[in-house]
């Protein structure tokens, strides 16, 4: 009976021993001057089904389509630990295919050159973002809308948006497979919105390597509500020239990500998900005779996106 009891506790302790092996500590080890480039990808669809009081009209689908070099480089790492990244894009381009009756209309246009500045804790907790484009409001690089004040800044937005979500937020207790976490990160509203105090969860799915290094891979998961006022667009549309009017939107935005993050270094190395958007949204114009138009549409768009570490220094 004692040497049962015996074998038990022996055995006992050999698993509670890989156990305590297989732990890790996940923490981002970046210093001032690191320079990191990756490669982002993104391809996404876009429907649109609806009506408008003035009749019916058909309704255009999207295929939206870019690919993008952008360097973070660590400009500073205050004593309180607080990370300081800014994130440039340095080439790229956006391409918009939109189909109307059956005919598809293809632009190809320059990756606005944006510049963004992250600042976040060594668990990868987002406290703030701030995007500044080169492009000017009337340039032919900003996207849709050329000559829309607003759209330069619907885009900035995204731009700080995407910033926020581009790092898996990691956790600062020792973990093992199929542990979870979870973390609050302050986003940027989507589509002109209040910020958002958005909660990430994640989860370690394994520990393994990824090109010769040790990875952990985690798996995100988000929900971040939509309810936007866009009347700032309204001026851009032919339709509402010399109108007044509003628009707005309410939905929400789901996303997962899995990525291979080396915990020997503390850096992202690949992360590949995908993103929805299901929102409805409505408006209201009146023209310069007080002709009022409403119009009430459903949005649904699905993308993918891959990001792949190209080099870091």
């Amino acid at each position: 009976m004692q040497r049962k009891a015996l074998w038990f506790v022996l055995l006992a302790g050999l698993l509670l021993g890989l156990a305590r092996a297989e732990a890790v500590t996940l923490s981002y080890d970046l210093k001032k001057g690191d320079t990191l480039r990756y490669r982002e990808l993104s391809s996404a669809a876009m429907k649109m089904t609806g009506t408008m009081s003035a009749g019916n009209f058909p309704l255009p689908n999207f295929q939206i389509s870019s690919n993008i070099v952008v360097r973070d480089t660590v400009t500073e790492v205050t004593s309180k630990g607080i990370i300081i990244i800014v994130r440039v894009v340095e080439s790229g381009n956006i391409t918009t295919t939109m189909k109307l009756n059956g005919r598809p209309q293809k632009t190809t246009k320059p990756y606005p050159k944006m510049r963004t500045t992250i600042k976040m804790t060594a668990d990868g907790t987002v406290l703030s973002v701030r995007s500044v484009s080169d492009a000017a409001p009337s340039s032919p690089t900003s996207p849709n809308l050329p000559g829309s004040t607003g759209m330069t800044n619907q885009f900035m937005q995204t731009a700080e948006l995407e910033a926020a979500l581009s790092r898996p937020p990691l956790t600062r207790n020792d973990i093992q497979p199929n542990d979870a976490w979870s973390n609050i990160v302050i986003v940027p509203g989507l589509l002109s919105g209040a910020a958002e105090n958005l909660t990430i969860n994640s989860r370690l799915l394994a520990l393994e390597p990824y090109k010769g290094r040790d990875c952990a891979k985690i798996r995100t998961a988000f929900s971040l509500p939509i309810d936007s006022d866009l009347s700032e667009l309204m001026g851009a549309s032919p339709l509402a020239q010399g109108s007044t009017g509003r628009l707005t939107m309410k939905g929400k935005v789901t996303g997962t990500k899995v990525w291979q993050f080396d915990y020997n270094k503390g850096k992202d190395l690949y992360a590949e998900g995908t993103l929805g958007i299901e929102a409805t949204t409505s408006f209201q114009i009146i023209d310069p005779k007080g002709q009022l138009t409403r119009g009430d549409f459903k949005i649904n768009m699905k993308a993918n996106t891959k990001r792949i570490l190209l080099e870091d220094k």
